[in-house]
């Protein structure tokens, strides 16, 4: 845990493909790096609570690029991504899409996982077939994404937190029927 929290890193952390998991705040308050970048053929397998908390909300922008979850990851812990809520913090400003590799072992998305995290372009969750839990505000308050797309939540879904997708801009969500105490509140 925090093997390199609030570390003043410059430009970019890459991330080896032999790394297995990076526990709670491993690299978060890291407000001052531009690039994250998961090794292709990644083993890792669990991306802890604020492992990457508040990456680049200190720059201008993070790089125009997009953020690729390695399809080898399994759980992703609360405010894993999530920019500094209550704190006066900034949403951070990813360039890119948030993309999740084909194949994707996903079963666990955590509260406010990617929460304020800014991502531009179309959130598809169509990759994540084994995806189970999603937190509540995971990807709450991402309003920088393009409204021309639906954001579909996988059938293998069984926990949808409150305020899952709240303020985020996608057009229409699509929850499959039976998710026991889903709240549709919080959306839009």
């Amino acid at each position: 845990e925090e093997a390199f929290r609030a570390m003043p890193w410059g430009h970019a952390i890459y991330i080896s493909n032999t790394v297995k998991e990076i526990r709670k705040y491993g690299l978060g308050g890291a407000n001052r790096t531009t690039e994250l970048t998961f090794e292709a053929g990644s083993t890792l397998q669990t991306i802890g609570d604020l492992a990457f908390f508040g990456l680049g909300s200190n720059v201008a922008a993070i790089g125009n690029y997009s953020l690729t979850i390695p399809k080898s990851v399994v759980s992703i812990g609360d405010q894993a991504f999530g920019a500094p809520y209550g704190t006066g913090g900034q949403q951070m400003r990813w360039q890119g899409q948030l993309i999740f590799e084909t194949g994707s072992q996903l079963r666990t998305i955590g509260a406010a996982a990617f929460g304020q995290a800014g991502f531009t372009g179309q959130l598809d969750l169509s990759p994540l077939t084994k995806l189970k839990t999603v937190g509540e505000f995971a990807f709450g308050s991402m309003t920088s994404l393009s409204t021309l797309h639906d954001i579909r939540v996988p059938k293998s879904v069984t926990l949808l937190g409150n305020n899952s997708f709240s303020k985020t801009a996608g057009k229409i969500l699509y929850v499959p029927a039976g998710i026991p105490g889903y709240n549709a509140t919080g959306f839009g």
